[in-house]
């Protein structure tokens, strides 16, 4: 039996054992808080340290794009020297592009693969896309010939003293009676650079599409219905195929250009812009400045609606020659689709009645330029000659305020200088809103 004294020492000698192993707890318990602490101290500076290091990397990336961009050229189009004199874009109005796709070949040739008319709309947030046929014969009055759209460019090129941009501008212009007022020229290298550039375009393909003509190095192009991120030669083939028909290709055509558009006022133009600008001005050929090259990937980052249309195969007439088949637009069928592009809304709401009238010796004028305003949505109630001699083209408006909108579409729709005059009218009887008189410094081409 132990005596109280050796029980007393064991209860003490437990007691102190107890009290060194809480001490240890509380000393180790200390040390591994303050080692995650520390960890954690550690883990939030190295996020940070990334944050600032992706930050500085995107501002220098940026600000190397901004670099390049300034210092970058764009070359205009074979002999054409006349940029700046046609018409400098601030963001005010529409801005209608001629976007002509060449199937170079040697030198400065290349027959025409592709045209398009695209309208960027500011105040209304919108896009436009018209397809034209390259099919198309148009009428040249300075050389009295016809000439398929195909082979309108290189036409130009053959004669020593024409602008083969221009010679195509004017003929175009006068085809879907629409001002165009820049250019962009891509052959199909510029095209699958500037599509590889992008990281590719989304396309959605609507049927199992084959052609046989394109070869690619499993065979003739195939391509299963369904949506696609399509880049380089891919893209290319997804365009250029028309096995299925012209309606379908002229289609596809315009969702890729609408895709196009939509990838180059998205976060990809930062990411890639070193890389797009060397597409660029590799492969375009073009009379925009750099000035509205900014605007117009600033205006269409802001578009809400786009309207698309094609001269659509029930459009065109096809007349029989000895050794081909020339193709001629029924214009009133070609205008319906035009205006589902280009009629402008805010004319629309002015309801402006509008005469036009032709003071000079052209016949035929009138019916020529009123066509021009109906393809923008004007209401041109009549149309006729005056004998009243004028030499500068002049619109008469009861009340200019009123239909300020249609007056600014009339003026941007015709090359001559205009003359307005508010609160007065022409010496014959009126009764339209806007009476438009055409002077002898007309310009028809």
């Amino acid at each position: 039996m132990l005596s109280i004294f050796t029980k007393l020492k064991r209860n003490i000698k437990s007691s102190r054992l107890k009290n060194r192993k809480s001490k240890t707890k509380i000393f180790s318990s200390k040390h591994s808080s303050s080692g995650k602490v520390e960890k954690g101290n550690k883990s939030i500076l190295l996020k940070i340290s990334v944050i600032i290091v992706l930050v500085v990397g995107i501002f220098v990336w940026f600000g190397y794009s901004i670099y390049k961009f300034i210092c970058s050229n764009f070359e205009l189009a074979y002999r054409d020297k006349q940029m700046e004199q046609i018409y400098n874009w601030r963001g005010e109005g529409r801005l209608n592009i001629l976007l002509l796709g060449l199937d170079k070949r040697d030198g400065e040739y290349g027959f025409v693969d592709a045209v398009l008319l695209v309208m960027l709309d500011p105040v209304e947030n919108s896009i436009g896309i018209f397809n034209i046929n390259t099919d198309t014969t148009v009428y040249i009055s300075k050389y009295n010939r016809n000439v398929k759209i195909k082979n309108l460019y290189n036409y130009g090129i053959l004669e020593a003293d024409e602008v083969p941009v221009k010679l195509f501008v004017d003929n175009v212009e006068n085809l879907v009676s629409i001002k165009i007022n820049k250019y962009v020229i891509v052959d199909e290298e510029g095209l699958v650079s500037i599509s590889e550039a992008l990281g590719g375009i989304y396309v959605h393909n609507g049927s199992d599409l084959e052609d046989v003509d394109i070869k690619t190095s499993s065979g003739s192009y195939k391509l299963s219905s369904g949506s696609y991120r399509l880049k380089g030669d891919d893209f290319l083939h997804f365009v250029r195929a028309d096995d299925d028909g012209l309606d379908a290709k002229f289609i596809r055509q315009n969702e890729g250009m609408e895709s196009l558009l939509k990838r180059l006022s998205g976060y990809m133009i930062v990411i890639k812009g070193p890389m797009l600008l060397d597409a660029l001005t590799s492969n375009i050929k073009t009379n925009l400045t750099k000035n509205e090259m900014i605007r117009i990937v600033y205006e269409i980052s802001k578009f809400k609606e786009v309207r698309t249309a094609y001269m659509s195969e029930n459009v065109m007439e096809a007349v029989k020659t000895d050794n081909d088949i020339s193709y001629y637009p029924i214009y009133d069928y070609l205008d319906q689709e035009i205006q589902k592009v280009f009629v402008d809304n805010l004319v629309g709401k002015e309801q402006a009645r509008v005469e036009i009238f032709n003071s000079t010796s052209i016949k035929g004028l009138a019916a020529f330029r009123a066509r021009w305003l109906r393809n923008i949505g004007i209401d041109v109630i009549r149309v006729g000659d005056c004998s009243d001699e004028f030499e500068k083209t002049t619109i008469f408006t009861r009340e200019e305020k009123k239909y300020n909108n249609t007056i600014e579409a009339v003026k941007k729709s015709f090359s001559e200088e205009t003359i307005i005059k508010e609160g007065e009218l022409p010496s014959w009887v009126c009764t339209g809103d806007v009476i438009i008189v055409l002077g002898s410094n007309i310009v028809t081409e």
